[in-house]
């Protein structure tokens, strides 16, 4: 039997994304892309660390849940973050991203 996930407690801490900007031009997937994936390549989000969740994502970037979820898939592929084992809907930074990344700045 599958073991269910539960929601993510409100006051759990997440990292601290910086959101759409207009100079950017028009919202998209690939911006948060890079917010996470530059967070992380200058060290500014360690492994574990949670995102915020896909509401809040979708207001901070103003992207639609399709967009969300692209961006997250995204993430995943590249293997940045991954799913909680805990809490459900609830996307982490990769420990083994950031021990390859480490390997690789030696």
């Amino acid at each position: 039997m599958t073991e269910r996930k539960r929601p993510r407690p409100p006051w759990v801490e997440t990292i601290q994304l910086p959101g759409h900007d207009a100079s950017r031009g028009e919202p998209k997937p690939e911006h948060l892309v890079e917010d996470v994936r530059q967070g992380v390549q200058g060290r500014l989000f360690t492994a574990g660390a949670l995102l915020p969740e896909a509401p809040q994502l979708r207001r901070m970037y103003a992207l639609s849940q399709d967009g969300i979820r692209d961006a997250l898939s995204c993430l995943r592929r590249e293997g940045i973050t991954n799913l909680h084992d805990e809490y459900e809907e609830t996307y982490f930074i990769d420990d083994d991203y950031i021990r390859d990344m480490g390997q690789e700045s030696r």
